[in-house]
């Protein structure tokens, strides 16, 4: 648990750090400064200087605005479009159940509804038959 140069962070926590920071630029497009030191438990310069670096290095594409506080993540659309072909690939193999599965299926469900609603019927009528003072009070009020 040697701290780094910083005095604040351990190597593990710098690495986690980032590690985050990365993540995030793969599910957003940019991030406010504000809340980028929430996620990562550092205050919004330690963020931004996270990020600068990182940039800097070439490890992760984007721009800081230090006027507005943000930073624009510019690698987050081509992880979005890599993701979303990925998924609409598996999709496709998917091949859909049998028609015979499904129709057992929606029965099953058809079944289970029916004595739902059967049940709630007999509740009803039991509180009706066993509490009418109380039955006349809710159903007026709901009347």
């Amino acid at each position: 648990r040697t701290p780094l140069a910083d005095g604040k962070t351990t190597a593990l926590e710098h690495a986690v750090r980032e590690h985050n920071i990365f993540m995030l630029s793969s599910l957003y497009t940019n991030i406010k400064f504000a809340n980028l030191c929430r996620v990562l438990g550092v205050d919004a310069e330690d963020a931004e200087l996270m990020c600068a670096r990182m940039i800097a290095e070439g490890r992760m594409k984007g721009r800081i605005d230090q006027i507005d506080g943000v930073v624009t993540f510019e690698g987050a659309r081509e992880v979005k479009e890599v993701s979303a072909a990925i998924f609409l690939k598996s999709q496709a193999e998917v091949q859909p159940p049998p028609m015979h599965f499904r129709e057992t299926v929606a029965a099953r469900w058809d079944g289970r509804i029916v004595g739902l609603c059967t049940a709630v019927e007999e509740a009803v009528d039991l509180l009706i038959e066993r509490q009418p003072v109380y039955t006349k009070m809710l159903f007026r009020a709901a009347d």
